[in-house]
């Protein structure tokens, strides 16, 4: 089952006080292009290239500041538990959708790609 593969996994995040030249650090050294925004086991949304280089050509943020500013509180989650159907359902309105535990703490990340891969 896809979610039992994708939990336990590693979950790459940074805190909503990271810089954004940290983030992008971190999304180059792992070879993502959006990563989750998590502060204390609480999701707060995501980070992704587009709003990273919209805030930077926009000037509206710089290396320096953090990742605050730019967070996008959309983000598809469900339960350890939850039907494939309904995650597939998910991925037709986002890229990715968080798994979380019975506390709402994300512990795992299934994205579009993890979906075909379980499907062919």
């Amino acid at each position: 089952d896809v979610l039992k593969n994708k939990t336990g996994e590693k979950i790459i995040s940074v805190k909503s006080t990271e810089t954004v030249k940290k983030t992008i650090t971190i999304m180059k050294t792992n070879d993502i292009s959006q990563v989750l925004v998590v502060d204390k086991n609480k999701l707060l949304g995501k980070v992704n290239e587009s709003q990273l280089l919209q805030g930077l050509y926009s000037r509206k943020i710089g290396p320096s500041n953090s990742v605050k500013a730019i967070i996008d509180e959309n983000v598809q989650s469900v339960p350890e538990n939850e039907s494939i159907d309904r995650v597939s359902e998910l991925l037709t309105l986002d890229n990715l959708v968080v798994v979380t535990d019975r506390n709402t703490k994300p512990i795992g990340v299934i994205t579009r790609i993890d979906l075909i891969a379980y499907y062919s």
